[in-house]
This record gives structure tokens, sequence and C-alpha cells, in this order.
């Protein structure tokens, strides 16, 4: 059975302070390991910090230059883990987070994997693994995980996505795969009403009367504004 261990990845969470932490860059790895870093946690429980483009625990491989994370004798946990600077939303906008992930594990019902988006302190984590069973992630599947209210409480601050290979039955011959990170801005569609109520001002009751005034006809007397509350409005136009 799959092990998705974000208690364990909170525990073991590292983000290192960047002054110049820039947005997400290279989730195709077409540029090596460029912008990522690597944690290793040896038999001792110990982690250390390494470089993922010098470590031969990781590699990019063919087809598609995807990542491969890799165990071996001394060390039974991988880190992959990138921190960035969350891009904004504009009113209006959604946001999603798409992968590719593999799993090979030596012994599914033993071994573990995450895959977690968090803040830079680790206290808020979302599992992006959650919806995702084990037989998808060993034939290999593509991941969608909406994530527009993490982005809106996380506009322009830092963040870390990682990924993490575990392994607990000595045989460190696992292997994770994952490509195509992607973090995508959609403009989200105004429901019908709304779209009635933006357009059509004009036949609703507005109505200049003599000394300027203006006299706006209550919504609730329409019957095709009647299921319209004003927080179904200002959530499509509130940063």
């Amino acid at each position: 059975m799959k092990k998705v261990m974000v208690f364990f990845a909170l525990i073991c969470f590292l983000y290192i302070p960047n002054a110049h932490a820039s947005l997400f860059q290279n989730g195709d790895f077409e540029n090596g390991y460029e912008g990522w870093s690597g944690e290793l946690t040896d038999n001792s429980s110990t982690p250390h910090v390494v470089d993922p483009g010098t470590s031969s625990l990781y590699q990019v491989v063919s087809p598609n230059n995807q990542s491969e994370q890799g165990l071996n004798s001394t060390y039974w946990i991988n880190d992959l883990f990138q921190d960035f600077t969350m891009d904004s939303l504009a009113p209006g906008e959604k946001m999603e987070l798409s992968f590719s992930i593999k799993w090979v594990p030596s012994a599914s019902a033993q071994d573990g994997i995450s895959a977690t988006l968090s803040d830079s302190t680790g206290a808020d984590t979302i599992d992006l693994l959650s919806s995702v069973t084990d037989s998808e992630l060993l034939a290999g599947t593509n991941v969608l995980v909406d994530i527009t209210d993490f982005a809106r409480n996380y506009s322009n601050q830092d963040a870390e996505i990682a990924f993490t290979l575990m392994d607990y039955d000595l045989d460190t011959s696992d292997r994770l795969y994952v490509d195509d990170i992607t973090f995508t801005k959609t403009a989200v569609p105004l429901p019908p009403a709304v779209v009635l109520l933006l357009s059509g001002l004009g036949i609703i009751g507005i109505s200049r009367k003599r000394g300027g005034s203006i006299q706006i006809m209550q919504l609730e007397n329409l019957p095709e504004m009647q299921d319209i509350r004003g927080a179904d409005i200002l959530r499509y136009f509130s940063p």
C-alpha cells in the first residue's frame, strides 16, 4: 500500500531562506537540476543537503528529460525540492499545479513517497497525492491539483514544492520519476447570472431623476437575479 508520508515530510521540512527567491523554474528539467535542491537522509536519520546536479542519486534520464530519484545502502530517504516565490493571482483567476509521476518501489507495501506544496514554514502543507491511487503511481500518471486558495494566501510569498522517496525494507532499488511540473493560471468563467448583472445594468432599473439623483431598482424584484448573492459577485473580483 502506498505511504504518502506527509507527517514525516513536515518533520523533515527543509527551507533555505533566499533573499533572491524567484518564481518557480525548470519544472521540465530541460536545464538539469537548475533551481532545485536535494536532501539525503542516511541510515542514522541524519539529513544531508546535496546538489542534485552532482549527486549520483539524482539523474535526468530519458525519455523527455525526466527526473529520477534513487537510494542506496547509505541513504534511505531522498528529497528533491525547490524554494520559490508563489506567483500572484489577478481577480477572477485560478491556479492549478500539474506534474507527471511514476513510483518504482522495491516493495510498495512497505516503502513510501510524498509530493507536497508548503508555505515557507511548512505549517501549511498540501498533499499533492491525496487523490492518486497506488495503481496509478505504479503505472505512471499525470496529476492535476487546484491550488487557488494556497496561491491566494501566499501570493508573492516564499513556498516550497518537494518530492520524497523513502525505503523501509532495506532494498534500496526504489526509484521515483517526476516531470513536467507546471503552475498554470487561468481565468475563471463568470456564472451566467453574474454576466447578466454586469451586462444588464442598463435594463434593470437604473434611471436618472430630475436633479441628477440615481434610482436603482432592487435586484430581488427581478426573477432571474433572485439567486445572486453579493459574495457570489465579489469572489470573482476580489484579489
